[in-house]
């Protein structure tokens, strides 16, 4: 992470600008994912594929290609947040990771079976860079670990449902569901508890940091692992959690 911002900011100080405080913090923050999830989840080994919903700046895919050789699925909606990730996965591929941008394929007229084949057979890329509206292209069952930390509780009731939908039939039964934020639903969001709704769709929680959000840690980690083979469409979630006649306004339920 330092690395990165020397390369991208070498005029500024890091100290002296206060964002020497950014890059340890992050640093600390995906140390301790690594560990939650070697500690959590005993037999996850590489190589393998991993998901990470919402990225941020894209800092997962540190631990995750080191730690885990994995192959590395950066799932993105915001235009902003992937112009910053393309930048980041970018540096990172001068380590050697090589990175594939589906908007690049997208803008160079790549047919959609040849992004296919990018996505799912090609194991020349080790960072996939993808678009939310490439979601469906992730092939059934082709994920080992799904990671989202900070995000979705930030989502709308649409968006929560559509993630766990895609989410259960990506991940491979025996795939694990890593979240890690404060365990607590945020007002004017959506109300749907995604906790049980995992247990609800056929996963069991294999293990949850017993900690004060914001005291002891900085939000709450927790492993889910899926123990079937079930797929659940957007629209059997949307049935099950909301019913059929609700509106949904400012992420509240309203019949």
């Amino acid at each position: 992470l330092r690395k990165a911002y020397q390369h991208f900011v070498p005029f500024l100080d890091a100290v002296e600008s206060g964002f020497e405080k950014n890059i340890v913090c992050t640093a600390l923050v995906r140390a301790q994912d690594y560990c939650a999830l070697r500690s959590f989840c005993k037999d996850l080994k590489g190589p393998l594929n991993h998901l990470d919903i919402g990225p941020g700046l894209g800092s997962h895919a540190i631990y995750s290609l080191k730690g885990f050789n994995s192959c590395f699925y950066a799932l993105e909606a915001n235009p902003h947040s992937y112009s910053i990730q393309q930048d980041f996965f970018q540096f990172l591929s001068h380590s050697g990771a090589t990175y594939l941008n589906l908007i690049e394929c997208e803008e160079l007229n790549l047919n959609h079976s040849a992004i296919s084949d990018l996505v799912n057979k090609s194991s020349e890329y080790k960072i996939k860079h993808v678009p939310s509206w490439y979601f469906d292209m992730i092939a059934d069952q082709s994920i080992d670990l799904i990671t989202a930390t900070w995000v979705l509780n930030e989502l709308n009731a649409a968006g929560i449902l559509w993630l766990m939908s895609h989410s259960s039939r990506v991940l491979r039964k025996g795939g694990y569901f890593y979240i890690r934020d404060s365990s607590e639903l945020k007002p004017l969001r959506h109300s749907i508890n995604y906790d049980k709704l995992l247990l609800k769709m056929g996963f069991s929680e294999v293990a949850r940091l017993h900690v004060t959000n914001r005291i002891n840690f900085f939000g709450i980690p927790r492993v889910y692992r899926k123990k079937t083979n079930s797929i659940f469409s957007f629209e059997e979630l949307v049935d099950s959690c909301l019913g059929k006649f609700v509106v949904t306004s400012h992420g509240g339920g309203y019949i």
